[in-house]
C-alpha cells in the first residue's frame, strides 16, 4: 500500500489505505529526513495489536528498524534494536517470549531489517549463491545517480551484479530464519492455534527503473533507481504473503491482494465482532479485480499507483506523468503507455472496473483526476 516503512507498516497493522489512516509525510515535495513533516496515525484509528490487547491477549512489538515502530508510538511498548541485529536474533528472542505464553492468547509483530542497508549476512551465507567482490560500498550504495551510472559503465555493471547477489545471499539468510522459526513453533504444539503472517513492508529496486526515473521524475536526493520509497514501479510495492495455521482452505491466489487486507482476514479468521471499517477485505473471500491502491511517497513528488488485474496506472501529477501498464504484456514495467489516445482508453477500462462508492473513493485517493 506504500512504497516505504512509515505509511505501509501502519496500513498493515490498521488495514486502511494511508490516505485514511493519515501516517504519511505532508507537503508537495517530500524527504524523508524532514521529520516536522511526519503526520500521526489518526487519533480514531485502532491498530490490531490495541484491539487484540483490549481482548485481553498479550502484545509484543519487536523492529529492527526504528520507523517501523513510529506509527504505534506512544500506544504498544516496542522493543526497538539500537543496532541492526540479525534476524536470527529478533527471532530467538520472539521465540522465548512466546514459549512463556503458549498456552495464552498472544500477539506478536516481528520487523526484520537484514535487508535494509548495511547488508551484512552471517559469513555463512554471504557466498550462497555465489562469491561477492569485496567493493567499496558493497554493503550500501554506491552509482545511486544516473550520470555515475552511465559515465562509468563496466564499473557500474560490477557493483550492480555484486550488490544485486549480495541481496540475495542475505535475503536466503532471511528465509532460513524465518524457516526455523516456523519450525520451533511447530515444535512447541502451538501452530494449530497460530495464525503465522509473514510478508514485507516494501520492496527494493536495484536499478530496475533508473533511467525511467532520472527522466520523469524529481528526486530530492539525485538518486535514481536505488532503494525504496521514491516511487511506485512493482519491484517495490510488490511483496510476499504468506499465511499458515488454521486458517480457511483455499487455493493459491493467482491476483494481487493489499496488506490492507491483512487485518480483516485477521479479524475474520478470529471471528472478532466489530465495527470497524476497513479499506481491505477478507482475501479468502477475495476474487480479483478490484482496484488496489500504492501511495505515500517518502522522497520526490507525491506518486500512486492504481492496479486492477493486468492493468496498472502511476500517477504524478507534479511530474507530469499519467502513465498506463499492462503487466501481462510488460511485467517488468519498461514501456508505459504515454499516448493520449492508449492511456485513455486503457484509464476508461479502468474506470468500467471500478463501481460505485469504491469507484468514488479510489478516485478521490488518486487525486480528483478521472481515469
Amino acid at each position: 500500500a506504500s512504497p516505504w516503512t512509515y505509511p505501509s507498516v501502519a496500513t498493515l497493522l490498521t488495514g486502511l489505505y494511508p490516505h485514511n489512516h493519515k501516517a504519511v509525510i505532508a507537503g508537495s515535495t517530500k524527504y524523508l529526513d524532514r521529520f516536522e513533516n511526519f503526520r500521526k496515525l489518526g487519533e480514531r484509528v485502532l491498530t490490531l495489536p490495541e484491539a487484540l490487547f483490549l481482548l485481553g491477549y498479550e502484545t509484543y512489538f519487536a523492529s529492527a528498524i526504528w520507523l517501523a515502530h513510529w506509527p504505534v508510538r506512544y500506544r504498544v511498548v516496542p522493543q526497538v534494536y539500537d543496532q541492526l541485529p540479525k534476524a536470527g536474533l529478533i527471532l530467538d528472542n520472539a521465540a522465548r517470549w512466546i514459549h512463556k505464553r503458549r498456552h495464552k492468547p498472544f500477539f506478536a509483530y516481528l520487523h526484520l531489517g537484514d535487508l535494509h542497508q548495511p547488508l551484512n549476512p552471517p559469513d555463512s551465507f554471504r557466498s550462497f549463491f555465489g562469491k561477492v567482490k569485496d567493493l567499496p560500498n558493497i554493503k550500501t550504495w554506491d552509482f545511486v545517480k544516473r550520470q555515475q551510472q552511465v559515465a562509468s559503465a563496466r564499473e557500474f555493471e560490477e557493483y550492480r551484479e555484486n550488490r544485486e547477489l549480495l541481496y540475495d545471499n542475505t535475503l536466503r539468510y532471511v528465509d532460513s530464519v524465518i524457516e526455523r522459526f516456523y519450525y520451533r513453533l511447530e515444535a512447541e504444539g502451538i501452530m494449530d492455534s497460530t495464525i503465522l503472517v509473514v510478508t514485507a513492508d516494501h520492496g527494493e529496486e536495484l536499478w530496475d527503473h533508473a533511467e525511467l526515473e532520472a527522466g520523469n521524475f524529481y528526486d530530492p536526493r539525485g538518486a535514481s533507481g536505488v532503494g525504496h520509497g521514491h516511487n511506485v514501479f512493482n519491484e517495490i510495492i510488490e511483496v510476499p504473503l504468506l499465511m499458515a495455521g488454521p486458517l480457511p482452505s483455499c487455493r493459491t491466489p493467482d491476483h494481487y491482494v493489499s496488506l490492507a487486507d491483512v487485518v480483516p482476514t485477521i479479524a475474520d479468521v478470529l471471528g472478532i465482532r466489530h465495527s470497524m471499517k476497513f479499506d481491505g477485505r477478507n482475501i479468502f473471500r477475495d476474487h480479483g479485480e478490484r482496484p488496489l491502491l500504492s501511495e505515500a511517497c517518502a522522497y520526490g513528488h507525491e506518486k500512486k499507483a492504481l492496479i486492477i488485474g493486468r492493468r496498472k496506472v502511476i500517477y504524478s501529477p507534479d511530474d507530469g506523468v499519467l502513465w498506463a501498464f499492462d503487466l501481462a504484456d510488460d511485467p517488468k514495467e519498461q514501456d508505459p503507455i504515454t499516448d493520449s489516445r492508449t492511456t485513455s482508453a486503457l484509464a476508461r477500462e479502468l474506470s468500467r472496473i471500478l463501481a460505485g462508492d469504491e469507484r468514488a473513493r479510489v478516485r478521490r485517493a488518486i487525486g480528483g483526476r478521472h481515469l
